[in-house]
């Protein structure tokens, strides 16, 4: 799933490789010279993938940009940005002398960070020093994850990925003091297997085709077997994938930025391809109507 960036590379070469573990992305790339890249509301409106891209230099000088703030990251250092928000980004040599560079970017699901580290919104354009120990076990890692990760099965990926989340929460906990909340107990199999399915279904709300079918087939189980594991919660596919997609809908109501937005508009964006439905679906889950929600928020801020 590739990000709307608008890029602004030089003329010289680049190269860029990667390999992909569930929920997590691990990158290699390189170049001369610098290379800049932006992502502005309209991108987010276009695609709102919720994920965090964390930039690792080995032999570069990153600059994030995002909520106001600015920050230069080095070699030992790491820093990443939000793509539900928007962001510059720029890489550049680190010496007049030598100017090639080189660094690990990794694209991460942002609600499997955020099972472990709540605030980690905080942390966006920060400069996090990768510190001896849980630091250098995270950078064995990605560098594993790129020399031997192609031969992975799809379920070892899976499960590689689930150590490269942990890994970065680790690192960012131990180098800043936002507070880590515990790993879960080992969980059977249908947990897991449903905490991906939700997973999946939180980076796919904008796609009008999701739904049972198409969640079973990424997994590579039935759908009959999908409903199953679903209705251990007391809940179902379809049923989960309209509340998430309610929330979403609310947060852009909600949003100041967004309210020449229309309400219609809104509710396509994340998957609803009827107005009159949303309309019902919101009344009945949030006790108000859209342009009722849109309409106190206008007063809110007019007052």
């Amino acid at each position: 799933m590739d990000l709307p960036i608008a890029s602004k590379p030089s003329d010289r070469r680049k190269y860029f490789d990667g390999v992909r573990f569930g929920a997590v992305d691990v990158f290699h790339f390189g170049g001369n010279g610098s290379q800049s890249c932006a992502r502005k509301y309209a991108h987010i409106r276009q695609d709102r993938v919720d994920d965090f891209v964390l930039s690792i230099p080995l032999k570069a000088k990153v600059t994030l940009w995002q909520d106001g703030e600015e920050v230069s990251v080095v070699p030992d250092c790491f820093g990443f940005v939000a793509t539900s928000r928007p962001f510059q980004a720029r890489i550049a040599a680190e010496t007049l002398s030598d100017d090639s560079f080189a660094a690990i970017q990794v694209r991460v699901s942002g609600p499997r960070l955020r099972q472990r580290i709540p605030r980690i919104d905080e942390c966006c354009a920060k400069s996090i020093s990768i510190r001896p120990g849980v630091g250098s076990i995270m950078r064995s890692l990605l560098n594993a994850a790129l020399s031997d990760g192609a031969f992975l099965t799809e379920l070892e990926a899976l499960r590689f990925g689930n150590l490269l989340v942990n890994a970065f929460a680790n690192t960012i906990v131990d180098a800043t003091e936002l507070p880590l909340r515990e790993t879960p107990e080992p969980r059977s199999a249908q947990t897991r297997i449903l905490a991906i399915a939700k997973n999946y279904i939180e980076n796919h709300l904008s796609d009008p085709d999701l739904g049972g079918p198409m969640i079973a087939k990424h997994l590579r189980i039935s759908p009959r077997y999908l409903q199953a594991i679903f209705a251990v919660s007391e809940e179902t596919v379809g049923q989960f994938i309209r509340e998430a997609r309610l929330r979403r809908c609310r947060e852009a109501l909600l949003e100041p930025t967004l309210r020449t937005r229309t309400i219609t508009t809104i509710a396509s964006d994340w998957g609803f391809t009827s107005s009159s439905h949303f309309t019902r679906a919101y009344r009945s889950h949030f006790g108000k109507s859209p342009s009722e929600e849109r309409r106190d928020v206008m007063q809110t801020a007019a007052d």
